[in-house]
């Protein structure tokens, strides 16, 4: 289940009890893992069990890591430091200010 299908099972009270601002932004919060879907006061219980197991955890750390690793590999990093006056050094980028 997406944010956007959550969000249409919510009751759209906008309340902020979940502290959130909106229904849409707790339906994202649910979705990624921030957020516990029962901290909205007005589902019941038999709605709440069944959106809960229709939930799984979205982790999207590897993909951005690895979109990450297949972007920069592209780029001549040395030559980019060298550019602005830096240097690549063991552990990183050394820059002057």
């Amino acid at each position: 289940m997406n944010s956007i299908e959550l969000y249409k099972e919510l009751p759209k009270t906008n309340c902020g009890q979940c502290d959130e601002r909106t229904c849409l932004a707790f339906a994202i919060s649910v979705v990624k893992g921030s957020k516990y879907l029962n901290l909205c006061p007005f589902l019941q219980e038999d709605k709440l069990q069944r959106l809960s197991r229709s939930l799984k955890k979205v982790d999207i750390t590897a993909g951005i890591l690895e979109t990450l690793r297949v972007e920069t590999v592209k780029y001549n990093i040395e030559e980019i430091a060298g550019s602005i006056g830096a240097r690549v050094v063991e552990n990183g980028i050394e820059v002057r200010c």
